[in-house]
């Protein structure tokens, strides 16, 4: 039975899709992790500042 389309064709149309998906993946994953670093880095700027204010100890 002949649904009408070669394997060849039906793989030349997912390729592109699945390497945009791909991308858009990566993408999302690089956002994530850039949005990490951030808060990281507030969090330790933040406790820094929390360093500067404690009385020295005796």
């Amino acid at each position: 039975m002949h649904v009408g389309k070669s394997a060849a064709e039906v793989t030349a149309k997912l390729v592109p899709l699945q390497r945009k998906a791909e991308a858009e993946k990566a993408a999302r994953k690089a956002a994530k992790a850039a949005k990490k670093a951030k808060v990281k880095a507030k969090a330790q700027a933040k406790g820094k500042k929390k360093d500067k204010r404690k009385k020295p100890q005796q």
